[in-house]
């Protein structure tokens, strides 16, 4: 390969290495950002009252996606370090051609490497906290909308009609069904209306 091509090929390449790298950070920051907003959205319309492990849930998520961003936005410095160690290096090897090169390290690439890929891993374990927590919130919502359908089906069954009056001057007991039961218990007899007795006859003159 020739010397002019080699040097092409290598801008090539470090030009697709840097836009990468500004890809994958725009796509960190904009992701954590979403999940952040969409997880409020959640509490919000979906479980405005969750539960103890659900809201454990969201707030181990919602430190994952902090951390990914802080991490994200570290990285981004260590680069711009990165870059300036090359540029010493470089003037160095121009102005000092004798310089051994082994010695020139640039610890700054393995330093933005490896926060890249810890942003990577804590952003992907918040979106399946944050999953997980959705999940387990929808599920107790449901439940707590069966029991309330439930408790409503009983209390309509468990309700009695009231009757008609039995007879003139007679009163209808409608007894309340039992807490937590739905029976109902039967009413006692209802007796007729007595008739009105007769006044007693005078007695009778000898």
């Amino acid at each position: 390969m020739e010397q002019a091509h080699y040097i092409e090929m290598k801008k090539q390449v470090g030009e697709a290495l840097r836009s990468q790298a500004d890809q994958f950070d725009k796509a960190i920051l904009t992701l954590a950002a979403g999940a952040l907003a969409l997880s409020l959205t959640f509490i919000k319309e979906i479980a405005p009252t969750p539960d103890g492990l659900t809201i454990n849930l969201l707030a181990w998520s919602w430190g994952c996606f902090v951390s990914s961003v802080s991490l994200t936005l570290l990285s981004c410095h260590t680069s711009v370090c990165a870059y300036r160690r090359l540029d010493h290096i470089l003037n160095l090897q121009q102005s000092q051609p004798d310089t051994d090169v082994s010695i020139l390290k640039n610890h700054w690439v393995t330093t933005t490497l490896a926060l890249n890929l810890a942003s990577l891993a804590v952003f992907v374990v918040g979106t399946g906290l944050l999953s997980y927590s959705a999940y387990h919130g929808l599920k107790m919502k449901e439940q707590e909308m069966s029991a309330k359908t439930t408790n409503e089906k009983h209390g309509m069954e468990g309700a009695v009609p009231v009757s008609p009056p039995v007879g003139q001057g007679a009163q209808q007991v409608v007894i309340p069904p039992k807490p937590g039961t739905g029976a109902v218990p039967p009413s006692p007899p209802v007796s007729p209306p007595r008739s009105p007795s007769a006044p007693p006859l005078p007695p009778k003159k000898k």
